[in-house]
């Protein structure tokens, strides 16, 4: 919160120097959300602006401010993400976070399925993510249902002081009629609710800049908040 901008100044210039002498053709630099910490984002979007860097891509990110997880939740989400959710409600569904190597797996494995039935990249790979559970903490979720089949899961990482991030959650295609994902987030919400966590990541829904539609509206449904996540770039060939 105290480093100054002239300090960003003098660090983007070594940073720059560095580059030029290192024969690289360009910077680019993706800033984190705002949320994580709006004085100093925007601090250092004001420099790069000024410093010649150029905006390549405006993303929407979502996330879920805790404060809003009350009583009131159902009243104060969309309508049809209300009746959604009561229709989970009448499925007995069963929320649980995995406490062993293999449910953790199958955690993977559920969303794996997911991202392959709509035709979605899945860019780690579960040893990517053996990997970086060794340096960050985690928590995998299963979702189950009467039958005790897994029918969707996520998978979250502790990323700053008070917020967790959902790298991952997705269901079996073949079970969404239970209305399973409004189901695993209202559970999502009320577990790290009672951790006493300040808010939820669930990413941005836009590649680069352009949006899936379906999916803004089902972080908008179940209550999440928007904020900007900014690529910048200067091509230091023209520098």
């Amino acid at each position: 919160d105290d480093i100054k901008i002239e300090y960003i100044e003098k660090s983007f210039c070594l940073l720059k120097e560095w580059a030029i002498n290192k024969h690289l053709t360009s910077i680019n630099i993706t800033l984190p959300p705002s949320i994580y910490n709006e004085n100093f984002i925007a601090k250092q979007s004001n420099v790069f602006f000024r410093y010649g860097m150029k905006i390549t891509n405006i993303e929407l990110n979502y996330t879920y401010n805790l404060d809003n997880y009350n009583e009131n939740y159902l009243h104060n989400i969309w309508r049809n993400s209300r009746k959604n959710l009561k229709i989970a409600f009448s499925n007995n569904l069963i929320f649980k976070q995995c406490t062993s190597y293999e449910e953790k797996k199958l955690a993977y494995n559920i969303i794996s399925l997911n991202r392959k039935s709509r035709g979605f990249p899945l860019r780690m790979s579960w040893v990517n993510i053996e990997n970086t559970i060794k340096l960050i903490p985690a928590d995998f979720f299963l979702l189950l249902n009467v039958d005790q089949h897994i029918i969707a899961s996520s998978i979250a990482f502790h990323v700053s002081q008070g917020i967790v991030q959902i790298i991952y959650w997705g269901d079996n295609p073949q079970f969404s009629a239970l209305k399973t994902m409004n189901f695993l987030a209202y559970k999502i919400f009320e577990f790290y609710k009672q951790q006493n966590y300040i808010l939820i990541d669930i990413g941005p829904s836009t590649e680069n800049s352009v949006p899936n539609y379906g999916l803004c509206d089902f972080k908008e449904s179940i209550g999440c908040d928007i904020s900007l996540k900014l690529d910048f770039q200067i091509n230091l060939q023209c520098t």
